[in-house]
């Protein structure tokens, strides 16, 4: 709320607590992919406080000047290209990455096969908001590839409520 965030009150927002509560004091690096208008980066800031943060967007007034937040750096997640030279200028191995950029499937999988191999063994990789029948049946194909690997790979649906202000 602090930062009014657009992620919908219900079933996601607690899966979030609770993943982020039992993985609290394992994350010390963090990628978000989608900055939007900072709701997001800023409240993992805050939450995870002695982590450092990384993001990536295709809007440049969206980046942050913070000591914490180590870098922002302009992708585009249709260009697979930009993905990859953002994880190499970043360098870093990550224990969380968050996909909350362009929710489309063509751009997620872009950032998947950019990022994944930045995720530290262990680590937590979380694409939200594949919303489409289509994309569904395009991430079991990759679900499955991805669990051929030693991957483990959950697909999760949620949903929303409406938010009542008291």
């Amino acid at each position: 709320d602090r930062y009014k965030s657009s992620k919908a009150y219900g079933d996601y927002r607690f899966f979030l607590d609770e993943t982020f509560y039992n993985l609290k004091n394992n994350i010390n690096t963090i990628l978000e992919i989608g900055i939007s208008y900072g709701a997001g980066i800023l409240s993992l800031k805050d939450y995870f406080h002695n982590s450092y943060l990384w993001g990536v967007d295709i809007d440049r007034n969206t980046f942050l000047k913070d000591k914490q937040i180590v870098k922002c750096e302009w992708v585009d997640q249709l260009k697979i290209n930009s993905l990859q030279e953002s994880a190499k200028k970043f360098n870093v191995k990550f224990d969380l990455i968050i996909d909350d950029g362009w929710h489309h499937p063509e751009s997620q999988m872009n950032s998947l096969i950019a990022y994944l191999p930045y995720l530290n063994f262990g680590g937590l990789y979380i694409v939200e908001d594949i919303v489409h029948k289509d994309y569904y049946t395009q991430f079991q194909k990759i679900k499955k590839v991805l669990e051929e690997k030693n991957f483990k790979v959950e697909y999760k649906k949620f949903t929303a409520e409406d938010r009542v202000d008291i």
